[in-house]
């Protein structure tokens, strides 16, 4: 949407995603600690049960690498390489890790096929929508609008990172990415904000999206497999949200931090 290089983009999102990692977890231990009874301790912590659930975690762990490794080597495309982890998945899930039974996989199928239709429905009208958008000359007149508040980067960030938050609080991620992008991009290259930077604050924002209430995929996830109420799930996301926001932060205003990698790999000037 934004004519950006995915793989420039991929390796733009491991630095902030291992803030994020190292943030969750801080907020995560902090929790636990201070959470009486509701965090008892139910397995004893020791270096032979991390090293055992961390040997069989690699087979999964190799997904992102095969991704990684295949788009950033020029073996394949990032939709072939959709392809290629779907299989890839499909053999742990099988032979290694034995979750899967082969004789499920025409319901997963067609299981799978009917939430694809879905989302492909809301991707029409998403586009639809843009097109009206773009018709109606809305990026034109929103960049005004922008520019007669200020000419500043900062400021045009913050704004773009408030209706991102405010939209993916109740617009699923890809439709919020088919009808704002659109708008905001050329905006931001005005700006002379980088597309790479800009690229991964949408992305940012949109994975916060999916955890804040109240059409908060993630969290409708989290609450099933958790067996507990969203309600009960959403009491508890202030200081993880807290923890990302400020992630989002230091992101937002040191462009470096998602830039430095793709510099170093010479994906990016």
């Amino acid at each position: 949407m934004s004519n950006v290089s995915i793989g420039a983009l991929f390796i733009a999102g491991v630095l902030p995603g291992l803030m994020c990692i190292v943030m969750l977890m801080i907020v995560a231990y902090v929790q636990a600690r201070n959470g009486g009874e509701a965090y008892r301790e139910t397995e004893p912590f020791t270096f032979a049960r991390l090293c055992r659930t961390g040997w069989a975690a690699l087979p999964a762990a190799g997904m992102p690498i095969l991704i990684l490794g295949g788009i950033l080597g020029g073996v394949f495309t990032p939709t072939e390489a959709a392809a290629v982890s779907g299989f890839y998945g499909l053999l742990v899930g099988l032979f290694v890790y034995g979750d899967l039974d082969i004789r499920k996989l025409p319901n997963l199928i067609l299981r799978t096929a009917s939430l694809s239709s879905a989302v492909m429905l809301i991707i029409g009208t998403a586009a639809l929508f843009s097109w009206l958008i773009a018709n109606a000359n809305v990026p034109k007149m929103l960049g005004e609008w922008i520019t007669s508040v200020s000419t500043s980067q900062v400021v045009f960030l913050i704004i773009a990172n408030l209706l991102f938050l405010f939209v993916g609080m109740f617009l699923e991620t890809i439709a919020a990415i088919l009808i704002i992008v659109p708008v905001l991009s050329p905006i931001a290259a005005q700006m002379g904000v980088d597309p790479i930077h800009f690229s991964l604050l949408v992305i940012l924002n949109c994975a916060i999206g999916t955890v804040t209430p109240p059409y908060g995929v993630s969290l409708f996830v989290a609450s099933s497999v958790a067996g507990r109420p969203v309600l009960s799930v959403a009491r508890r996301l202030v200081w993880p949200l807290s923890g990302l926001f400020t992630i989002l932060l230091a992101v937002t205003f040191i462009p470096d931090l998602p830039l430095f990698l793709p510099r170093l790999f010479g994906l990016i000037d």
